[in-house]
């Protein structure tokens, strides 16, 4: 990954340096080295160079212990690295985002054959029900101008609360069952949604915000992955654990 820990070199006598600096980190006094690990750089498009990568970290295990340096856990794998190399499962696998259900980060390169199901849904309460005219503008920069006599949803989420500010006029919402446009720009603190075409719709009715459709769906609008779109979601947010049915705040 070429970020943090220690380069594994092809020559010899730079792997003895590295061996040795290694031996010197795990003998510092009140440290007990418990494992070594390396982490995939591209598990999901690339294996010969995940292969690689698991080579080498296999070599510096056995290089090591040959040196008296010996390790309880190794581990090499997320949830991609799980789910596509049991090789490299070794003595642990860190699982991250298949545990949201899901098995790639990227929503349009779901190569992964394995039945994992979405798990978290967002959701909002309709703050407030707007009725305006044609050729009204929404929100900030006037960058969405209503074509008809509208009905417009107000939801007290926006950019603060982790939703992408790009998705402004360009996603959409569950409101009854039916998807409906996310119009004008997102605020802080909230975004607007076109719900003309559903009937009864009402302040205190709840919103999805994301869930298995919409949230790679959104991760495809603003350009990225699905683990951003995750981790974006911020702390006063209330979350709502479900475990055997019972729900735990």
């Amino acid at each position: 990954m070429s970020r943090t820990g220690f380069y594994w070199p092809e020559d010899e006598t730079a792997k003895q340096d590295t061996a040795r600096a290694i031996e010197e980190l795990c003998s510092l006094p009140g440290l007990e080295a418990e494992g070594i690990f390396t982490h995939f750089a591209d598990a999901d498009d690339k294996p010969e160079y995940t292969h690689s990568q698991l080579n080498k970290l296999n070599e510096v295990i056995e290089y090591l212990s040959k040196l008296g340096i010996e390790f309880k856990i190794s581990h090499a794998a997320a949830s991609s690295g799980v789910l596509k190399y049991p090789e490299s499962h070794l003595g642990m696998g860190r699982f991250g985002l298949s545990l949201y259900g899901y098995a790639c980060p990227d929503p349009l390169n779901e190569k992964v054959d394995v039945d994992v199901k979405p798990v978290m849904t967002v959701k909002s309460r309709i703050s407030a029900v707007r009725n305006l005219p044609a050729n009204q503008s929404v929100s900030y920069g006037c960058t969405h101008v209503l074509k008809r006599d509208s009905v417009i949803a107000v939801l007290p989420l926006g950019y603060a609360d982790g939703y992408p500010r790009c998705l402004g006029n360009n996603a959409r919402v569950k409101i009854h069952g039916e998807y409906c446009p996310v119009i004008g720009r997102v605020c802080m603190d909230m975004i607007m949604a076109d719900v003309t075409n559903i009937k009864n719709v009402k302040a205190g009715d709840i919103a999805i915000i994301y869930d298995g459709i919409l949230l790679p769906e959104a991760a495809t609008k603003a350009q990225t992955i699905i683990d951003e779109i995750v981790c974006r979601v911020m702390p006063r947010i209330t979350r709502i654990y479900i475990d055997n049915g019972k729900m735990h705040l």
